[in-house]
């Protein structure tokens, strides 16, 4: 999931832990270091739980996010493996991502699958979202 806060992420998490699925949610930061987004999405969880009048903990360690894909020369700014995963998609898909969220969270999704971080999940990925968040969940 392309990630630059912590609504979406929140609420999947939420919804997911509320349901009782021990479903894991992969998060690709595009903007905000990992330990800053962690803390934003932990404290947007917390009260969301505590808005809606449910007893529900989620802790750090379930909130799984990489920002090594968010690097290169800035934000909004091309990488080679965002370019990269863009023509990738183009090219095989026929599906068009933008360098800002989209493609840096492709590039880190095809980086984390080839380092083999999804084998151990039996399911395949499904993306869910809205045009300006997209989320890999693991099913």
């Amino acid at each position: 999931m392309p990630n630059i806060g912590e609504s979406t992420y929140s609420g999947l998490l939420l919804g997911l832990h509320g349901n009782n699925y021990q479903i894991p949610v992969t998060g690709i930061s595009v903007l905000n270091p990992k330990d800053v987004l962690k803390n934003m999405i932990s404290e947007l969880t917390e009260q969301t739980a505590d808005y809606k009048g449910i007893d529900i903990q989620v802790s750090r360690e379930d909130i799984v996010c990489f920002d090594e894909y968010i690097i290169g020369p800035g934000y909004t700014r091309p990488t080679a493996e965002m370019i990269e995963a863009v023509k990738l998609l183009a090219k095989t898909e026929g599906v068009l991502l933008d360098p800002t969220y989209t493609g840096k969270a492709m590039a880190g999704l095809i980086d984390l699958a080839k380092q083999g971080y999804f084998r151990k999940r039996p399911s395949p990925n499904r993306k869910v979202g809205d045009a300006s968040h997209k989320c890999w969940v693991d099913n």
